[in-house]
């Protein structure tokens, strides 16, 4: 019996001093998952906020709490244990100050030593994440399913990595498995609510944050959550009734202020749209989102300077957000300031190479410059991305006509045409074209064309009527 108590005693000492790491992400808009501390208040279990650590950029924005975790049936030989317990204190160490390659390197070794350390495999998947390496922290996450199946916590952790990785589907398979595990669980019904809004299941998803905030109606989170579900759904005065309550349990959420700015600017409410976003912004001066969306306000309303000033505020918190250079390179563009646009979109195509519009800018300049063949390799890669669009058509014809490939010219042009029967820019390029191969009857008939549409051209149609004349 002796022995019994000093087992016990010598098991708290060890539980005490574990310690690990759990942090739920936020993916795509202003969404919130919640951590898994059930008996917290959300504002107690929400400190972080989308406060970046260290200024690490956090892509994005991630809420959460440090939680405890104990190593199961672990029996490693004494030196390894404890060479295995000093690496993970280090590695503590320095995921506390923000250094997270050091501490990944300090968990590996910890993990080298003691490959059943729990608490080494939940902090490097915490810097991983915190570095935005996603994809590297869920192999930790599944090893700790090995060793702690029965743990709700990797779950949830395993669940908001799926979602930053867009893995929607295991992400709401994980929440779903917490919630049959514990059927309070309040931060797996926000999460996978989240999930199912990713997914478009938005009904599943108002579901899923009703029941969140019916086990505990001070969670600001489910009601932000709630609120960006019935934006979705085009009831926008439930979701800026959602915010509200957001705002009114929490007066420093930044992202319910973001979030309902977003609502305010799609009914054209500027003002109101833009004290949320001063709101969001001074609440937490990191607010990547915040800056972007404000700045585009200040972009429709041509004030450059102040646009430009929010996406580079927007670029420093979030280097990575393709959108904020293209929406910039778009600032300089409008004012002809052509090096510094081409150089955004080219960063707008490092960071998100699905960004149709910003190979279609990439022409448009290098057409200024009169290289054509370049211009054409970008309009080629923005018309594979969106088929659809007129001008893509209209411009790679004009290259082409500029070129002297006659052929390819008309045929892009006619493609911009029946895209858009009223484009009279092409009209105006297939007259040129017509021109150039000698065929004056047709270039009449489309300059004639054009004509028809001369009250909503820039020159009232002078360049039109000049080339007719010429004929």
């Amino acid at each position: 019996m002796k022995n019994g108590k000093i087992y016990l005693v010598a098991v708290c000492i060890i539980m005490l001093l574990s310690i690990s790491t759990v942090v739920f992400a936020q993916s795509g808009k202003q969404t919130n998952y919640t951590s898994n501390n059930e008996n917290k208040t959300s504002d107690q279990t929400n400190k972080k906020s989308t406060e970046p650590s260290n200024n690490q950029p956090t892509v994005p924005e991630r809420i959460g709490v440090y939680q405890r975790t104990y190593a199961e049936n672990v029996q490693p030989k004494t030196q390894d244990k404890t060479s295995a317990k000093q690496y993970t204190e280090t590695g503590n160490t320095y995921l506390k100050t923000g250094d997270y390659n050091q501490a990944i390197i300090h968990y590996t070794k910890a993990i080298q030593a003691d490959p059943k350390n729990v608490d080494a495999y939940a902090n490097r998947a915490e810097a991983n994440r915190q570095l935005n390496n996603n994809d590297m922290a869920i192999p930790d996450y599944n090893k700790m399913v090995q060793l702690k199946p029965k743990d709700q916590t990797v779950y949830l952790n395993r669940g908001a990595a799926y979602l930053e990785t867009n893995n929607y589907d295991k992400a709401a398979n994980d929440f779903t498995k917490v919630i049959k595990m514990n059927p309070k669980s309040i931060s797996a019904y926000d999460n996978r609510g989240n999930a199912f809004l990713k997914q478009d299941s938005v009904g599943k998803a108002v579901s899923d944050f009703n029941s969140a905030i019916k086990l505990n109606p001070q969670d600001y989170t489910a009601y932000n959550n709630r609120g960006n579900a019935y934006e979705a759904q085009g009831k926008l005065d439930e979701a800026i009734a959602d915010y509200n309550t957001a705002i009114n349990l929490k007066p420093d959420f930044s992202d319910a202020y973001d979030n309902r700015g977003v609502v305010h600017m799609a009914r054209g409410d500027t003002n109101a749209a833009l004290n949320d976003f001063d709101n969001a912004i001074r609440h937490n001066p990191h607010h990547w989102r915040a800056y972007f969306h404000r700045g585009r306000i200040h972009h429709h309303h041509h004030h450059w300077d102040w646009a430009i000033r929010d996406y580079t505020f927007c670029i420093q918190f979030y280097p990575t957000y393709g959108w904020a250079y293209f929406d910039r390179g778009n600032c300089y563009f409008e004012q002809r300031y052509y090096d510094l646009a081409y150089a955004d979109y080219l960063n707008a195509i490092r960071y998100d190479n699905k960004l149709a519009d910003a190979y279609y800018q990439c022409g448009l300049i290098l057409c200024f410059y009169d290289n054509y063949e370049d211009a054409i390799d970008y309009f080629n890669k923005a018309i594979a991305l969106n088929p659809d669009n007129a001008d893509y058509y209209n411009y790679r014809g004009f290259a082409y006509y500029k070129l002297g490939k006659y052929n390819r010219s008309i045929s892009d042009l006619l493609e911009a045409l029946d895209l858009n029967p009223y484009f009279y820019d092409a009209m105006f390029n297939l007259g040129n074209t017509y021109v150039a191969i000698k065929d004056k009857t047709s270039a009449k008939i489309w300059y004639a064309n054009a004509l028809k549409y001369q009250d909503q051209m820039p020159d009232n149609g002078a360049g039109i009527l000049k080339a007719l004349k010429n004929l």
